[in-house]
């Protein structure tokens, strides 16, 4: 951080923590490093099952960029899911609706609407006329998942302990309840994304997909939404069919970091022979600066930022029930400061006939090309192993392990550092999986583990037990 900060966010249980992670988010294109907001992940073993537990604290001007980042990134994990947090989202901010709609669209219910008595305002706490705590921030949304029954959500409005007032649910789970998820509307529900290194325009793009030079990496995707923060300096291309869930018009959205367009047609030379439907590029954006001035630059969005340019808006499209039609957005990354403030990205969103958003558009609408069936799904999720916690002499041997859920090995970053010890502990390469660890002096030293695979991080520990090499081995007496 830039500078030390006295907040964060934690989850406390009374259930086992089984395992953790966390996403550090994106946001809408302004330099904020400094405020690296965070959503937290905790699998608790529940009796016969598991919950995962997420927490939040968005920022103001940034949670309509951030709430599609938290779906997507608890999409990796199974059901039941609750979130919890100041979402720092007031019911009269003219995004409020939008917002709420990406969490309540996507399998969601908010946990006071469902089941809340008495007064729903949380902020401010403390305020002797309760005609002044006015605002709603805080939320607690839970996934719709058989067996998953809330009971009671209430505020507390009695002893303060924050300039919040906390907000509670009760919640019932019968883990024998749940239930096979429903079968896609198609088997495959996913996309092909395809990236090529070192690509700087849409024309050079255009140029090495035409001449058949092979990717760099190709991936499907389960949502119509790219890995983000996976570096610079690249072009990529998100392509397949989309399927109409109902007859009536669409309008289909883009967004993304750099330079993209959205084609859309019967087939894929079809959508390519149009100009695209939707595009970011430089222009002036629709909202002001504080002082009511324009807001003009190269042509950028954040992560899933869909109302910055007119022109990521298509007009209306209509389209049969069950027809399908082939979409194909090209995207090269932003090459200048806000590559390092907003990260890469790319993502497709729609308005379906009867008003709802799904923005990314779900893997039920989508299906990849013909040829792209054996391509591997993208998994970001994390697993570490640090090894079991041990006694050595002197020194040991990390041989640690990390992968995603589906077994794929990681790219990431990996950092071994020390948490406690008597003494210090010198790594032969801090940057493996696999070293050497030596100790200045003997007791027990907890180590710690960390890897970030793209946007997402994950950490552990092993704790090791170190004994001198000459209390290890007693000389006897007389004997050099």
């Amino acid at each position: 951080p830039k500078t030390m900060r006295g907040y964060g966010d934690a989850i406390v249980s009374r259930f086992p923590i089984v395992g953790t992670t966390h996403l550090t988010m994106n946001w809408g294109g302004k330099d904020r490093w400094w405020e690296r907001r965070m959503c937290i992940q905790a699998t608790l073993a529940v009796g016969a099952g598991h919950i995962n537990v997420f927490t939040t604290h968005p920022s103001k001007i940034d949670v309509a960029v951030q709430a599609p980042q938290m779906v997507e990134f608890m999409r990796m994990f199974a059901e039941p899911r609750i979130l919890t947090g100041d979402f720092n989202l007031y019911e009269d901010n003219p995004w409020f609706a939008e917002t709420h709609e990406v969490f309540t669209a996507q399998g969601y219910d908010d946990a006071w609407m469902a089941a809340g008595t008495g007064d729903r305002a949380t902020f401010p706490a403390g305020t002797i006329d309760p005609a002044k705590r006015i605002h709603r921030i805080d939320y607690i949304f839970h996934s719709r998942t058989p067996g998953l029954v809330i009971e009671r959500a209430v505020v507390d409005t009695g002893e303060v302990a924050s300039d919040h007032c906390p907000l509670f649910a009760d919640y019932v789970w019968d883990p024998s309840a749940q239930t096979a998820a429903p079968a896609s509307s198609n088997a495959d529900g996913s996309l092909l994304r395809e990236q090529w290194d070192g690509v700087q325009s849409l024309g050079d793009l255009r140029a090495v997909i035409a001449a058949g030079r092979p990717a760099t990496q190709r991936q499907r995707l389960l949502l119509a939404q790219a890995p983000w923060r996976i570096g610079g300096r690249y072009g990529s291309r998100l392509c397949g069919w989309i399927i109409a869930p109902l007859a009536g018009g669409y309008t289909v959205w883009i967004a993304g970091d750099g330079r993209c367009e959205l084609h859309f047609g019967s087939d894929r030379a079809d959508a390519l022979a149009q100009p695209p439907i939707a595009r970011v590029a430089p222009g002036t954006a629709l909202y002001t600066t504080k002082e009511g001035g324009p807001v003009s630059d190269g042509g950028h969005t954040g992560s899933a930022q869909w109302g910055k340019y007119a022109s990521q808006r298509s007009g209306i499209i209509h389209l049969r029930a069950g027809e399908r039609r082939w979409i194909e957005a090209l995207h090269v990354t932003s090459n200048g400061r806000e590559e390092l403030t907003i990260g890469d990205n790319l993502a497709i969103g729609w308005q379906l006939p009867d008003g709802t958003h799904e923005r990314p558009i779900p893997s039920a609408r989508l299906s990849p090309p013909d040829d792209a069936a054996a391509v591997p799904l993208w998994d970001p999720t994390i697993i570490l192993d640090a090894g079991g916690d041990r006694s050595v002499i002197g020194a040991a041997v990390l041989a640690a392990s990390g992968r995603s859920a589906s077994g794929a090995a990681l790219c990431g970053r990996v950092a071994w550092t020390q948490v406690e010890g008597p003494g210090s502990a010198c790594f032969w390469d801090a940057s493996a999986l696999s070293t050497l660890v030596t100790f200045s002096q003997p007791g027990l030293y907890v180590l710690r583990l960390a890897i970030e695979n793209h946007a997402l991080s994950a950490f552990t520990h092993v704790r090791l037990q170190v004994a001198s090499p000459l209390a290890a081995a007693p000389i006897e007496h007389g004997l050099a």
